[in-house]
């Protein structure tokens, strides 16, 4: 399935859900709900069709993931991404400690630049020289916060929920057997239980046909509104980062190399510190 159809298909997607919900609620009126809501509580069919109609949604949405998941790593857009995330990653971990001196400053220049600009939009004044008014509204000013939190993980990973990433490549015989037998197991009751006592009535095939038109039409939907937006993660979302991501390296390399404006603004008992970690030597002032 090719990003520009997804692409296009995304931009309608909204209105095509909502068609699909309409027309599955067309066919739903077209029936007659024979006995009151206490007999269809009762009624042992009712529940096996609410748990199989539960049951088909639930796995759609994990066909979905899964299909959005492997044609979105399988996609140029994500290959290109990763790829440039695992140098931008690589060279950051080779200087990691340069790189928080670098961010901290950032922040520090966007707070000083967002002070700035304020101070002249109120006529080049000093904080001093401020109004109440506009000291109320300097208070409440939040500048650009750099975030790094997560900048050198690959772009697609699987950890524990103690955030732990394991590298373990190998497949254990039977790992994951027993699950998949109960979950079958299961499978097989509930369809086993809908076919108790059954016959096939041709009578009821109209019946049949519209009750498969809104499950399918409900399927559809479900299908729809899980893989494309996992598809686009992959295609669009992530590329964008790591887009981010390369602005922000060249910015450090650039300050790296004394080509940046931006300045070091450390407290006093660090700056040794700073200046060895970015080795930037001192210039000695003139006796």
């Amino acid at each position: 399935m090719g990003t520009k159809w997804i692409d296009k298909f995304y931009s309608y997607s909204r209105w095509i859900v909502i068609s699909i919900f309409l027309v599955a609620y067309f066919f739903y009126q077209t029936f007659d709900m024979s006995g009151g809501i206490e007999q269809a509580i009762k009624d042992i069919h009712a529940w096996l069709n609410l748990v199989f109609s539960t049951f088909m949604q639930v796995q759609m949405v994990s066909i979905a993931y899964d299909v959005a998941t492997e044609k979105g790593l399988d996609s140029d857009e994500f290959i290109k991404a990763n790829e440039l995330n695992n140098n931008i990653v690589k060279e950051v971990n080779n200087s990691y400690e340069k790189f928080k001196v670098y961010i901290r400053a950032l922040n520090n220049h966007e707070k000083q630049s967002l002070i700035d600009d304020f101070l002249f939009s109120v006529g080049d004044k000093t904080i001093d020289e401020l109004t109440p008014k506009e000291l109320k509204m300097f208070k409440k000013l939040k500048p650009i916060v750099h975030n790094i939190y997560g900048f050198n993980l690959p772009l697609f990973y699987e950890a524990t929920k103690g955030g732990k990433i394991n590298y373990k490549s190998s497949f254990k015989k039977n790992e994951g057997k027993r699950s998949t037998q109960l979950q079958k197991a299961l499978f097989g009751m509930m369809f086993g239980a809908m076919t108790v006592n059954m016959t096939a009535s041709w009578s009821n095939l109209g019946t049949a046909v519209m009750n498969v038109a809104i499950v399918g039409g409900g399927l559809v939907a479900t299908f729809l509104m899980v893989y494309i937006p996992q598809f686009r993660k992959y295609t669009h979302e992530l590329p964008l980062k790591v887009m981010r991501k390369v602005t922000l390296y060249q910015g450090f390399k650039d300050f790296e190399n004394g080509k940046s404006d931006i300045k070091l603004i450390v407290d006093k008992p660090k700056v040794e510190e700073v200046k060895e970690q970015l080795n930037i030597e001192e210039t000695k002032k003139e006796e």
